[in-house]
């Protein structure tokens, strides 16, 4: 499989949802390097296959008639390398802190101090 695959068969499930409307947004379906392009979108011929090796990310969102979706899972399908552990594990680090930050706006300066 490959992440248009993956995207393609992600979609139809959701179609398949009685209150389903319609995708919110392309979804986002990449695997290794690709997961690091903001807003990947994946195309047959060019696009990677899914490797167990590699993090694969997936982001999908859609429309219901009761409400909207908005899905990210970064996911490994095989056994992680210590360094994709080491880079998932400072990522994970980086978002767990914005909770404890305190952020000071210098309106003069527009630069954020921390």
């Amino acid at each position: 499989m490959d992440e248009v695959d993956v995207s393609d068969k992600v979609a139809l499930i959701r179609s398949k949802h009685d209150k389903f409307v319609s995708l919110s947004f392309d979804t986002i379906s990449s695997s290794g390097a690709n997961g690091a392009v903001i807003h990947y979108k994946p195309e047959k011929g060019s696009c990677l296959q899914i490797d167990k090796d590699d993090i694969y990310l997936c982001d999908s969102g859609a429309q219901y008639s009761d409400g909207t979706t908005d899905v990210t899972r970064t996911v490994h399908l095989g056994v992680p390398s210590q360094y994709q552990k080491d880079c998932f594990t400072r990522v994970a680090m980086g978002i767990l802190i914005w909770p404890w930050l305190c952020f000071h706006l210098e309106p003069k300066e527009h630069v954020w101090t921390v």
